[in-house]
């Protein structure tokens, strides 16, 4: 599986990626520009942001595939609000990702679908 193409990879279908954030901070920014690095293409990052005063747009006003919700406080529910994230997508995969979770390296994606490729 290790020898898998990027191309063979790719075919497996559309990548979209979800992120919840309250109060995002530098981690985020970083996580959405090593997103947009990775080996395989992400169609689309939807965030899910609780309390629209703490969001600084400037992390994501730059990417035309970033699509910024927000809600209250009082709507926040781990897995709702990642449903929610979930029902905006209509990707083969859907990545869930915390707002201060950045990718090590490019391969993250790629990784992530590799075990996918044989089934």
């Amino acid at each position: 599986m290790d020898n898998l193409s990027l191309d063979e990879i790719n075919s497996l279908g559309t990548v979209d990626v979800v992120i919840p954030t309250y109060k995002p901070g530098i981690k985020f920014t970083k996580l959405i520009d090593h997103l947009h690095r990775q080996t395989i293409a992400i169609r689309h990052i939807y965030v899910i942001n609780t309390e629209e005063e703490y969001y600084d747009a400037r992390a994501t006003d730059r990417y035309d595939d970033v699509y910024v919700t927000h809600i209250k406080k009082a709507e926040f529910d781990h897995g709702g609000t990642r449903n929610m994230g979930a029902s905006m997508s209509d990707a083969d995969f859907i990545l869930f990702m915390t707002d201060d979770a950045v990718p090590k390296n490019p391969n993250l994606v790629k990784e992530l679908l590799m075990p996918f490729a044989n089934k």
